[in-house]
């Protein structure tokens, strides 16, 4: 008889995990189909006309255009859509890739430059792939058969380097793979590293048949292909040894009647009337009482679970959304004031509404709550990268000596700046300094003796000095023969 296993066809469940990224480092996991891929990007200096996202938006597109009109995806076929692709990488950037390709029970991995694949089975984690070194066309491989429940983590170089294997390890005791990268999710933001990545992949083989209660149904059962003999991975104990292509072949016993159509029919439930024979009524009133008690007790049982269900996502969503939607505020309040940081509030807000997305069923009002909001914040930002495209594009021009500017320019702790006719004036944590415009002589005029706590800028009028503070307000400063002395801004008559 047919191994029961091949009527059911395998099923994957994954979530992934990105970094935010930053102008040095980016990072993106990719999933298409059984396609799954772990893509890192760094470089030790901007370099004009690079753009990180962009490289890796090229190369996600050559790989797809490679390895989807592949007929027979080998070993061989596979690492040359991957060195194809790479050839989008211009010079001075870095790259990782982790790439794991699923075709039914079988699995091959595949790491260029640096990385780590990790797999969970059963109660052992062991380390089947792993990589240390730059991309140098070197790709490493792996292959063989997969086992229900069995939990695979792709993670990039920077990520297997900055999260420890023992972390990695206590988050695969959770079962579901978005509670692991839930789990993971803090430790990898708190180290504000672009190029970490990770995608965490369930594997799910039931060999459970439906129950047929009526007439045998006859089926075709699914043929698996032959033309390869089943490749087994190496037992995760250690870390395998760094080499390509470590898999062993073993000839697995097929049942001939596989190829041919069969009919299974299975025992059917006896009718209520049989179940019922021969009882008092007294007996039959108990059992109907106890069935009823059952049903109520499984509908409270439903109800108690979908509250908590609910309550949970309604948590979620309140974490997530109220968290995107201050900072994607707190990026309009700043896009005219600072945009970089502006920007950077606008891509955290990003991160965790895309990270909303995956955790938050869809159809639900809290998804389309989400999805509305990371379209605001997706149009910002393009807004954003058009007016910083524009602002590059202009010459920058030079900056009058002893100009408001230029002591700008020339003073990047400063908190704010103002200028009369006589002078420009900065304002730190420390104190006011002024720089002559006639000479360019520059000297602290005020120390700050705890008078003011968060400085946004500093005003001459009429011959005196205001200080706006976030905490203490307007402080005014008087000029006299001496300099200058605090006095109250408000008088009273």
């Amino acid at each position: 008889m047919p191994d029961p296993s091949y009527l059911v066809k395998p099923s994957l469940s994954f979530a992934k995990l990105v970094a935010t990224p930053t102008d040095l480092a980016w990072s993106q996991a990719y999933n298409a189909g059984n396609l799954f891929v772990c893509l890192s990007l760094t470089m030790p200096e901007p370099q004009n006309g690079v753009s990180l996202q962009a490289v890796g938006r090229d190369i996600f597109n050559l790989l797809q255009s490679e390895f989807f009109v592949l007929e027979d995806k080998t070993a061989e076929s596979i690492k040359s859509a991957i060195r194809q692709s790479m050839t989008k990488l211009p010079e001075g950037v870095h790259a990782d890739l982790t790439l794991a390709n699923f075709k039914e029970d079988m699995l091959a991995v595949f790491i260029a430059g640096s990385g780590k694949i990790v797999m969970k089975r059963g109660e052992k984690v062991g380390v089947l792939l792993e990589s240390v070194t730059e991309y140098t066309e070197e790709i490493t491989y792996a292959s063989g058969m997969l086992q229900n429940a069995d939990t695979i983590v792709l993670e990039s170089g920077q990520f297997a380097r900055g999260i420890a294997h023992e972390k990695v390890v206590e988050a695969l005791e959770l079962e579901l793979p978005n509670d692991a990268v839930e789990s993971l999710s803090p430790q990898m933001h708190e180290q504000e590293n672009g190029a970490q990545a990770a995608i965490i992949i369930r594997y799910n083989h039931s060999a459970q048949q439906q129950s047929i209660q009526d007439e045998p149904h006859v089926t075709e059962p699914v043929v698996r292909e032959h033309d390869e003999e089943p490749m087994v991975i190496h037992e995760a104990k250690d870390p395998l040894p760094e080499h390509e292509d470590r898999v062993t072949n073993e000839p697995e016993a097929r049942d001939e009647s596989v190829k041919k159509p069969f009919a299974i029919k299975l025992p059917t439930m006896p009718a209520l009337s049989t179940l019922t024979h021969g009882l008092t009524h007294r007996r039959k009133l108990i059992l109907s009482i106890a069935i009823i008690l059952l049903i109520l007790l499984g509908a409270s049982v439903f109800l108690t679970i979908k509250k908590q269900n609910d309550d949970k996502r309604q948590a979620l969503f309140k974490e997530i959304y109220t968290f995107a939607q201050e900072q994607y505020q707190a990026g309009q309040g700043l896009e005219s004031l600072n945009p970089d940081l502006s920007r950077e509030n606008y891509l955290k807000a990003q991160s965790k509404l895309k990270e909303g997305e995956e955790k938050i069923a869809k159809g639900t009002e809290e998804y389309e709550q989400i999805e509305a909001l990371l379209v605001k914040v997706t149009s910002a930002l393009k807004a954003d990268a058009n007016v910083s495209e524009e602002t590059a594009s202009l010459k920058e021009a030079e900056a009058p000596a002893n100009s408001l500017l230029a002591v700008v320019k020339d003073n990047p702790r400063a908190k704010g700046f103002g200028q009369d006719a006589n002078a420009v004036y900065s304002i730190t944590a420390d104190a006011i300094a002024s720089v002559a415009k006639s000479n360019g002589q520059k000297k602290d005029v005020i120390e700050n003796e705890k008078a003011w706590v968060s400085a946004q800028t500093v005003v001459p009028y009429q011959g005196n000095l205001y200080v706006l503070d976030a905490k203490n307000g307007v402080i005014k400063y008087t000029a006299n023969e001496d300099g200058f002395t605090k006095s109250n801004y408000f008088t009273t008559d």
